[in-house]
């Protein structure tokens, strides 16, 4: 964690801030999530979806988008299970399931 100083100036007085954030330490997320086997076998099913959608629908219409699984089960790739959604409808129904 780092800590930054903003200061602000207006025509009466300043306003200093102290703004704590917080730095990522990807070596340790990798080790401790990201590395474990079955978040790998995860990912490389999820980008494995996304070739499926390619091959059957185009790099275009895949372009900005997300693709869903509609059981939430990145392990099942079947056509009928994926389909194309944006990024924001994605994310809004993903969170219902969670």
């Amino acid at each position: 964690m780092r800590w930054s100083i903003l200061v602000y100036y207006n025509d009466y007085n300043i306003i200093i801030f102290f703004v704590l954030y917080y730095m990522r330490n990807y070596k340790k997320e990798y080790k401790d999530y990201s590395g474990k086997k079955q978040q790998i076998k995860e990912r490389a099913s999820r980008n494995k979806a996304r070739a499926i959608m390619i091959d059957k629908y185009g790099y275009k219409a895949c372009q900005n988008k997300d693709i869903d699984h509609i059981d939430h089960n990145p392990l099942n790739n079947k056509i009928s299970n994926l389909r194309i959604r944006s990024i924001k409808h994605n994310r809004s129904n993903n969170k219902d399931f969670i």
